[in-house]
């Protein structure tokens, strides 16, 4: 997904990013390359020092098809990832 999120996000914010490779499960493409994806941060974990990355736990629950049909649906949860 390309997306880039700001300094400032926490858990609760929406966002909205686009899907640049396909996504599959259990080998079939679930989601095409050139959709759009809305989701929510579910949790958010700062970077430490000394290089230590921070985390960013999100939950999708839509999808917008390249041909304009969206989904709006909970079985896109499985596409949470941390």
């Amino acid at each position: 997904m390309k997306q880039s999120v700001p300094r400032t996000s926490r858990a609760g914010d929406t966002f909205k990013g686009r899907i640049v490779d396909p996504v599959y499960r259990r080998r079939v493409e679930v989601i095409r390359a050139g959709s759009h994806i809305v989701g929510r941060i579910t949790a958010v974990q700062k970077a430490a020092k000394k290089g230590k990355p921070g985390t960013l736990s999100v939950a999708f629950y839509k999808v917008e098809l390249p041909n304009g049909r969206s989904k709006n649906d909970q079985r896109f949860a499985y596409l949470t990832r941390r």
